[in-house]
């Protein structure tokens, strides 16, 4: 996928007849580099502030690659049945100011991000704020859970939305021209309940967040900002960079351009737990435990520091093992069949009495003791056996039921059978 990294906060100085291409970045997100300015508002005419709100964040691993910004965005209650309630955050750079006055008019703002949402859907985009007022710029309402690539370039100043205490207010912009005054740039993540709905939490990741703010132009090469990674040109009056397309096509490989050369590097999906086995498909990781089923029913099987263990495990406690699964199935498949009072303690008192025989057997020493202890208890399994096949004749128990305790009452015979063997 395409990703292209501004690597540090740049002012680029460009040339002296024209304003320059000035660029703002952030790939780490260290908490102390920026600051939150949020409001929570309700729906409906007029709007108006809620209590309740919030929105945190701080630095995370697992970025794309490195370090990233985890985001929590709190929702209050929406207030009544017919409305919602609304959080918007702004996201604002510490240390990054922009002096129309002194650097030239803005034209056009370029803004990228990589965005990934562990939880649901929310809005994505550009915040300013400007003497002491809040503007955003919408992106995308995005809901992925794989680390995508989010653009918008050529923002012009008719995009932007005035972000109140109230809530949203439409035709009010910042001033981008020579006479506005400073510029702070960031990033906004809002969200919404539904009509009537509780608050919440929703959560949200962002990493390699990139702001471009193109001056007016009249050639191409007033617009060279002298980064090799992309291509300017003069646009519709207004500068405009082309990044070097450095996408793979594979959706496991961070993608970024560095000197102008690409660089592809792998996913890292390594959950650090020796008992999985981990993967990347389409862009997404997977962390899948390793199987350590040895096919026999008599052993409990473990994987214990990415090695498979085998314990053997007594017929006293599988055939305990057994009689609750028998009731876990009483009150799933077989739920609402006659089993649960004509038959369900029928079988299960035969099971505990192949249990103890099984049990004595496992405390014996005298062989032929052990073999006459086992016996017994094959006969009352096999009882168990009939008594189950006749419950599915006579209709007590119905197929898909009784199917599913054959299952059972066939593995604790094999397990009886292997100890007698």
């Amino acid at each position: 996928m395409r990703h292209v990294v501004a690597l540090a906060l740049a002012l680029l100085v460009g040339g002296p007849a024209h304003a320059a291409v000035v660029t703002v970045s952030d790939g780490t997100f260290d908490d102390a580099g920026w600051e939150i300015a949020f409001t929570s508002f309700r729906s409906g005419p007029g709007g108006g502030a809620l209590t309740g709100g919030n929105v945190l964040a701080s630095q995370i691993a697992g970025g794309y690659p490195g370090t990233a910004r985890s985001i929590s965005i709190v929702l209050p209650p929406a207030p009544g049945p017919t409305e919602y309630s609304s959080t918007f955050g702004i996201h604002l750079r510490k240390g990054f100011l922009y002096d129309p006055m002194v650097q030239g008019p803005i034209a056009t703002i370029d803004y990228e991000e990589d965005a990934r949402l562990p939880s649901q859907a929310q809005l994505t985009g550009l915040g300013l704020r400007q003497g002491g007022q809040l503007y955003f710029v919408q992106v995308q309402v995005f809901t992925s859970s794989v680390w995508t690539h989010l653009a918008r370039i050529g923002i012009i100043l008719s995009n932007f939305e005035h972000l109140t205490a109230d809530g949203v207010v439409q035709g009010v912009h910042p001033d981008l021209t020579a006479s506005g005054g400073p510029i702070e740039v960031g990033f906004l993540r809002a969200n919404s309940t539904g009509n009537g709905s509780s608050g919440g939490t929703v959560l949200a990741e962002i990493d390699n967040w990139t702001v471009r703010l193109n001056p007016p132009c009249s050639s191409d090469a007033e617009c060279d900002d002298g980064d090799p990674c992309g291509t300017e040109a003069c646009v519709s009056g207004a500068c405009r960079s082309t990044p070097l397309p450095c996408d793979d096509g594979d959706g496991c490989t961070i993608d970024a351009c560095a000197a102008g050369a690409c660089t592809h590097t792998v996913l890292v999906c390594d959950d650090t737990d020796a008992c999985t086995t981990d993967s990347c498909t389409g862009g997404a990781c997977a962390n899948a435990p390793i199987s350590c089923d040895d096919a026999e029913i008599c052993t409990a099987d473990q994987c214990v520091d990415g090695s498979c263990v085998h314990t053997s495990v007594s017929t006293e406690a599988l055939v305990e093992g057994k009689i609750d699964e028998l009731l876990a199935v009483a009150r799933g498949t077989c739920a609402g069949e006659p089993l649960v009072k004509k038959f369900g303690k029928k079988l299960v008192k035969k099971l505990k009495k192949a249990r103890a025989k099984l049990a004595a057997a496992d405390a014996a020493t005298r062989a032929a003791l052990i073999a006459k202890l086992l016996q017994r208890s094959e006969t009352l399994l096999a009882a168990a056996d009939t008594l189950l096949t006749s419950a599915v004749a006579s209709g007590l128990v119905g197929p898909a039921c009784g199917a599913e305790l054959k299952m059972l009452l066939d593995s604790i015979r094999e397990c009886a059978a292997g100890v007698a063997g």
